[in-house]
């Protein structure tokens, strides 16, 4: 009896008692202490986000980086969850989770650190999963005071690292946006004013551009000149990067002023950004009564434009969350450990982005809403190569670049034919403007082994043939005026405006004399070395 009663009362002495900040605190339940109460795990989620969306400020819109965050939230919060419950301890719960959120992103540079050392991804993938069980272990058995210091600690590190990140994005998101030109500034448009339609090719090469990067004859230019366009075939991009040869082309500059105000040095893609989110051609077309549509692609400086009256884009895909996001996590090792049978993200974001473009083009090119100016910039046949020339998906099946490249070229013309065929399939007098172009030609081989290094001051004559050798075709329809420029054969893209703007709206710009620019590295953009020179001595 009275050893009994003695282990009743000590019984009752031990059980769990209400304390200062403590929550519900009975046997097994959940402790949630208030103070210094977990936040790092969400600030640790949507860190990689946020710096994601900070190095790449000039091709990612914010409405991009919304939704991923919003996903990474509820993630860390389900992962707190799980990891409380388990412990029976939210703090403890809460540094799981963090650790477990930052392993998931951190895993590329303990891979990077055992590849170094010879060792296969499954050895990094065991580290990673024997760091969280480490981490499982601590939070399990270390003291409350401890776990209350590490949270505090945790708390600190994540909000400054967080705040850091958002030093670059605030400001960034405080300037001033261009915005369309305002209906009470728009001209009634000139009655029988055309369509014009700008339908930019990314990396699609010259004749002589598409023979050396894919070894095929291209039968489009001829295809083009039968239905009355002008071909260029010795036409020439200015610069060799699709932001800088856009920019000149839509703000009908060269760069040199701008190259000269952001330095050499500089790999700060901003400010092409910004002329492409306020392109001079779009404003110009606004003002005299005309819709501006821009129809982008992933690629995030052409995907949208802030001055468009319209910006058709691809439903929940982007290559910020495809792409940046997924290559930072830790899923790229996952599918290379249990060999996953997806395809690449990049391939059918591509892919899907390609479908996306072509079928907007084609439902803008059946409806009459007044004149417009469609900017299309479809990035095909630029890589990765995942159309077969009937369309179906190559899924990898082409070994060899070369054949893959000229199959995605099949397919491109065939879409270029039918789209051309539909927007000319009505009386010549309503027939638009229609400008089949490229920004670049492909690069060339030697370049791709090393990206980052290589000098365009070395490139052999062919090299430089190949990537500045771009598509250049011009459909002018009704008379000409008196005295106004017409295109020709060896000219640079930087005049396709010109030559529009006067001929049909009498703005005599003269045109510009035709020079072209290599970066000396993808680093350094803005370190320009003319180049017109080499390219004129190359010949036809």
């Amino acid at each position: 009896m009275t050893g009994t009663a003695q282990a009743a009362g000590s019984t009752a002495h031990s059980a769990p008692r209400s304390s200062p900040g403590v929550a519900g605190s009975t046997r097994g339940a959940l402790r949630v202490r208030l103070w210094p109460f977990p936040v790092h795990p969400l600030l640790v989620a949507i860190y990689p986000i946020l710096l994601a969306y900070a190095d790449n400020l000039a091709e990612v819109r914010l409405s991009e980086v919304s939704h991923p965050i919003l996903g990474a939230l509820a993630v860390a919060v389900a992962t707190v969850a799980v990891a409380a419950l388990v412990t029976r301890d939210l703090r403890r719960g809460a540094l799981i989770a963090s650790v477990l959120l930052a392993l998931w992103f951190a895993w590329r540079y303990i891979l990077m650190a055992f590849e170094q050392l010879g060792a296969a991804p499954v050895i990094s993938l065991a580290v990673i999963v024997s760091l969280g069980l480490v981490t499982f272990a601590g939070a399990i058995r270390l003291p409350d005071r401890v776990i209350a210091r590490i949270t505090s600690a945790c708390n600190l590190v994540a909000i400054l690292m967080v705040s850091l990140a958002l030093l670059a994005i605030v400001p960034h998101e405080m300037r001033a946006r261009p915005a369309a030109v305002p209906a009470a500034e728009r001209a009634a448009p000139a009655p029988g004013a055309r369509d014009v339609w700008f339908l930019v090719f990314d990396r699609y090469g010259s004749e002589r551009a598409m023979q050396h990067a894919a070894g095929v004859d291209n039968d489009l230019p001829e295809w083009l000149e039968d239905q009355g366009f002008f071909v260029a075939r010795d036409a020439r991009a200015n610069y060799g990067r699709t932001s800088m040869s856009l920019a000149a082309t839509l703000g009908m500059t060269y760069l040199d002023a701008l190259a000269a105000e952001v330095g050499p040095d500089s790999d700060d893609a901003i400010p092409l950004t910004d002329m492409l989110q306020d392109p001079a051609v779009g404003r110009f077309f606004q003002k005299r009564g005309y819709r501006f549509v821009q129809v982008g692609s992933w690629f995030g400086p052409t995907r949208t434009s802030a001055i468009a009256d319209e910006n058709p884009v691809l439903p929940g895909r982007s290559d910020f969350a495809d792409n940046v996001l997924r290559a930072a996590s830790i899923r790229p090792l996952l599918d290379r450990v249990i060999g996953s049978g997806e395809p690449p993200a990049n391939e059918t974001l591509h892919r899907e982005a390609a479908l996306f473009d072509w079928a907007e083009l084609e439902r803008l090119s059946t409806e009459d809403s007044g004149p417009r100016f469609v900017l299309g910039h479809v990035l095909l046949p630029h890589e990765p190569y995942v159309f077969r020339a009937d369309g179906s998906y190559t899924a990898g099946s082409i070994d060899d670049p070369r054949e893959a490249h000229r199959e995605q070229l099949a397919y491109t013309n065939g879409r270029i034919r039918s789209l051309v065929s539909r927007l000319l399939d009505v009386p010549p007098d309503e027939r638009p403007i229609i400008i089949v172009a490229a920004d670049e030609g492909p690069y060339p081989d030697r370049y791709h082994a090393d990206q980052d290094g290589f000098d365009w001051a070395t490139a052999t004559p062919d090299e430089l043939a190949t990537k500045y050798g771009v598509l250049q075709a011009m459909y002018l329809p009704g008379d000409t005026p008196a005295d106004a420029p017409a295109p020709y054969q060896d000219m640079s893209v930087i005049n396709t405006f010109p030559i529009v703007l006067d001929r049909y709206f009498g703005q005599d710009i003269p045109l510009f004399e035709d020079r072209s620019f290599s970066s000396r590295s993808w680093d350094r953009p803005y370190d320009l070395a003319e180049i017109t020179e080499r390219l004129t001595s190359i010949g036809p």
